[in-house]
């Protein structure tokens, strides 16, 4: 496919879960301040269209189409693509890397497409089940080093989404002594995540 369409850099496959049904995760927008707040939180609830384009969950994931990114479990790049794209960021160490390869993709003028024709099993969450709350800590740290560098939102813009973050990390302090355990490395690393300039 990457052979036929050199205006593709990326590719991503169909994703099914061990059940077989589909993962519809596609990033199908640039992921601003607004998409933060209405789609990455609880607000995605009332926000249901935005959520739904986002995502694209209206479409049919039987169908080719063009995405923002695709999810970085597995993906193809054309190697003219990774000449101009790369060398990645490696300030986040898990999440964020789709947006910010979006990002770059868009400023080198290469489009993604989600090609259901290529199909993979894809068992979520198996490799951090075990790391939960180091995982989530390297979630939050990824997401206020996006929105500083790459949207350039200042603290107080961050403040909201942060704090909703901290909440459901005590939340799950309820539950899981991992995270009970990791607190303190929590509250520091993304605290300082927070104060740092980029």
């Amino acid at each position: 496919y990457l052979k036929e369409h050199k205006y593709i850099g990326i590719v991503g496959p169909k994703i099914l879960d061990s059940k077989g049904v589909i993962q519809k995760s596609n990033i199908c927008m640039h992921t601003g301040l607004r998409e933060k707040y209405l789609v990455r939180t609880r607000l995605n609830f009332i926000f249901r269209k935005t959520h739904s384009d986002y995502f694209g969950l209206n479409r049919d994931y039987n169908k080719e189409f063009i995405v923002y990114a695709v999810l970085g479990c597995c993906f193809m790049m054309s190697r003219e693509c990774a000449l101009e794209v790369t060398p990645l960021d490696e300030n986040t160490f898990l999440y964020e890397e789709e947006l910010i390869l979006g990002i770059h993709m868009k400023e080198k003028g290469y489009k993604t497409v989600y090609y259901p024709e290529s199909t993979i099993i894809h068992l979520h969450n198996q490799s951090t089940n075990h790391v939960r709350a180091f995982s989530f800590t390297c979630n939050i740290n990824s997401e206020i080093y996006y929105c500083k560098k790459y949207l350039n939102a200042s603290i107080p813009k961050i403040l909201p989404l942060y704090t909703y973050r901290v909440i459901l990390y005590l939340i799950r302090c309820l539950k899981y002594s991992d995270f009970r355990k990791n607190l303190k490395y929590f509250i520091n690393t993304t605290i300082k995540a927070l104060l740092k300039k980029y």
